[in-house]
């Protein structure tokens, strides 16, 4: 390779006139010509600098001797405003692979004030050996899940698995599973026996030997591979071996006390001298889940998880297990919302990841951990890539943010949500907190500190390259900001916006409903903001309003609200090349241009200069040669995201008259037939987007009147164009939602 520097990579903006992109080759040449007349040695750059620049009139179509005219600021060559180069986010101080080092010094006598009663119930079970714990590979979450979950108006389900019962503190014995593959698991809590309950003459200890061996329940010392799935006949029955080399849970017991307080022991039937600083795990076949308003039982089911836990302090795998624990709560009800949750290590033992802990890490989360999706689904949720299961499990590992919003600022929360997934409601209802946060306003509407707040979230999307998230972002910000906006015939001042008071049900004034979130023109409803592949623009549901009748309402009706404020992204659009943020980034981008006028004014200026090239394109075959050689050169020099290189033939024969005349004329009737501030002008771009088989020139156009860089495609765009779509139907709906 060259000793030469590698070019840093750019964004180069569409010039900031449309004549420009219609023009540039003449453009191009004349201000080449300027340069070689005007321009003598070191006087050069001082010539171009001092003197007027002109552009070329496209009714000559002769270029060796162009007619010039002034050409106002506007319409000069790209600045260096205009290029910009890519540079991504600023990397935090922490990664995935870090280590929580407050849950590696958790000490159990030290802390155990700061402890639940739950967690102090599940401590006291694990030290008398009355608990059970079961990895989970996380391939298989869902399947067990599904098992566990009953059906609606059905009996509870409950189904036979394999567990360890670990020594007191949860020492010495190692968990089933690599840690990479089995990361987390659950915690089941055996039934208990008293020796009250069956007078003296009678040992619980027996008593509960004889219900597990009745109860088909089958027990295994440490260092026996049981392997279950492989010697259970097709009647229930072991085979291979496996029911003479049971023993009872007396023993096991036994053996586990043996481990952590004697120096000799057996494992796998052998006297170990010295011991070992791990021993392998036993087994236990037993029956989980079950009917919980019964008495849990060996034989009915030792009822659901009564805590979780994790096998490493990494950021990773407490990040897993606290969306682990949202996937339980989300398929198994909201009462495992509050489920314990525990670090457990041979050499370790058992540490509690207690409340405190909880917020501290979160804390973390927010403001030091570069935030990251989970890996094993990351790749099957990409925008254009997914999968309905995998965006199901998406969903269910979303964080419940309302037990740790008193211990975050919003912004904090903002970036938890964006980095790594908040649900929709805890999400809408930090949003509503955040307008109506008035301690350093006087005004009960802060919109401004709201898009602060809903930045932080894309910042926080955009580190971990998270589509769903940041289009659940931009969505219930729409959503919330919308519904505190002023009707057309509001009075009351908000911070520049009017506050529009209502009682509804649902989250302070929201109720995230399926007409919330349905997409605008098609009809179909989403259960969520987050659950879609896509927004799409198909059909209109409802009623088609002509021009004058969309005028009129907007001109007279009270109901009728404005776009959301909009968000500034342009910083996060130069940090990522990533497709789908391009996406939901150029949605907020179009929902600017929306809102500020100026798609507007960039349609009109549009359409008045295709129609000028138009002219002149019919009179002059050289006149479009021209065109077609300035073309090619700019998608060289600009790099433009066209779909192909435009095509000679075209611009020899009359096709690309015919297709800058037709975009022409959709663009106008666009003009004619909207207002701006409705999905009537989105429907159609959209429609001419859709329509275009080989766009150039038209493609930058359309990049040029959204304010979208040259990076957008016909995907992107369209893309764009059907999220703002949805961001605008909740907008401009004025339904209670």
């Amino acid at each position: 390779m060259g000793g030469g520097e590698i070019e840093e990579p750019t964004v180069i903006y569409r010039d900031t006139s449309a004549r420009n992109i219609v023009f540039r080759d003449q453009l191009r040449r004349q201000q080449k010509k300027l340069k070689e007349t005007d321009c003598d040695g070191d006087d050069c750059d001082d010539m171009s600098r001092s003197s007027p620049t002109f552009s070329v009139s496209p009714m000559d179509s002769n270029p060796t001797s162009p007619l010039l005219i002034p050409m106002s600021s506007a319409e000069r060559s790209p600045s260096s405003r205009d290029k910009v180069t890519i540079s991504t986010l600023p990397m935090l101080d922490l990664n995935h692979n870090g280590q929580f080092q407050p849950l590696l010094d958790f000490d159990m006598e030290r802390d155990a004030g700061s402890l639940t009663e739950e967690e102090r119930a599940v401590v006291r079970l694990f030290n008398e050996q009355k608990a059970v714990v079961k990895t989970i590979k996380r391939a298989d979450v869902g399947d067990f899940l599904g098992r566990l979950k009953s059906e609606a108006g059905l009996e509870p389900k409950s189904f036979r698995t394999s567990v360890s019962l670990l020594p007191p503190g949860c020492k010495k014995m190692k968990c089933f599973g690599s840690v990479n593959q089995y990361s987390t698991g659950v915690v089941f809590a055996l039934p208990e026996y008293c020796d009250d309950a069956y007078g003296k003459d009678v040992d619980a200890t027996s008593v509960e030997d004889d219900d597990v061996v009745s109860s088909r329940t089958w027990c295994w010392p440490s260092g026996y591979a049981a392997k279950t799935e492989f010697n259970i006949d097709d009647y229930g029955n072991l085979i291979n071996g496996r029911f003479e080399a049971q023993v009872k849970l007396s023993k096991l017991r036994a053996l586990n006390e043996s481990y952590v307080n004697e120096t000799d022991y057996v494992v796998g039937g052998r006297l170990i001298k010295g011991g070992l600083s791990e021993v392998p795990y036993n087994e236990m076949y037993v029956r989980v889940g079950g009917d919980t308003r019964a008495k849990s039982s060996y034989k009915t089911g030792i009822h659901l998880p009564i805590a979780m836990f994790c096998r490493s302090v990494s950021y990773k795998e407490i990040v897993a297990l606290l969306r682990s624990r949202a996937r339980f709560c989300s398929n198994l009800g909201e009462q495992l919302e509050n489920i314990p949750l525990f670090f457990i290590n041979p050499e370790k033992g058992l540490k509690v990841f207690t409340t405190e802990l909880q917020e501290k890490f979160y804390k973390v989360m927010a403001n030091e951990l570069n935030p990251f999706q989970n890996l094993q689904i990351k790749h099957k949720t990409m925008m254009g890539s997914t999968s309905k299961i995998h965006l199901d499990q998406k969903h269910d590992e979303l964080l419940e943010l309302s037990k740790i919003r008193s211990k975050l600022t919003y912004e904090e929360c903002a970036s938890i949500a964006g980095g790594f997934g908040a649900t929709d409601d805890s999400v809408a209802k930090l949003f509503m907190d955040a307008l109506h946060d008035n301690t350093n306003s006087d005004s009960t509407c802060n919109i401004s500190r709201l898009q602060n707040v809903v930045n932080e979230g894309l910042v926080a999307a955009v580190r971990s390259s998270d589509f769903h998230t940041s289009r659940q972002l931009l969505i219930l910000y729409s959503l919330v900001a919308s519904r505190n906006l002023p009707t057309r015939e509001a009075e009351d001042d908000c911070e520049g916006h009017n506050v529009v008071s209502k009682t509804v049900d649902g989250i302070n004034g929201i109720k995230i409903s399926e007409s919330a979130t349905s997409s605008p023109i098609d009809g179909n409803h989403l259960t969520s903001p987050l659950i879609v592949e896509r927004d799409t623009i198909a059909n209109v549901s409802t009623v088609e309003l002509s021009s004058e009748e969309e005028k009129y309402l907007a001109q007279s009706s009270p109901l009728r609200r404005p776009p959301p404020p909009p968000l500034d992204t342009d910083r996060l659009r130069y940090a990522t090349n990533s497709d789908g943020l391009l996406a939901v980034l150029g949605a907020a981008e179009v929902l600017k241009c929306l809102q500020d006028g100026s798609a507007k004014k960039r349609v009109e200026e549009t359409v008045e200069s295709i129609e000028e090239w138009i002219s002149n394109g019919e009179q002059s075959i050289s006149f479009r040669l021209t065109s077609w050689y300035g073309q090619r050169v700019a998608q060289g020099d600009l790099k433009i995201a066209s779909e192909e290189m435009t095509s000679i033939g075209a611009f020899i024969g009359t096709k690309a008259i015919s297709n800058r005349k037709a975009f022409s004329e959709r663009l106008a009737k666009a003009i004619d037939a909207t207002n701006f501030n409705s999905i009537r002008f989105l429907k159609a771009i959209h429609s001419i987007i859709t329509s275009m088989h080989s766009p150039c020139l038209r493609l930058e156009l359309l990049q040029y009147i959204l304010g979208l860089d040259n990076r957008y495609s016909v995907a992107h765009i369209e893309r764009s164009v059907e999220l703002a779509a949805t961001c605008i139907n909740i907008s401009l709906d004025d339904n209670e939602v």
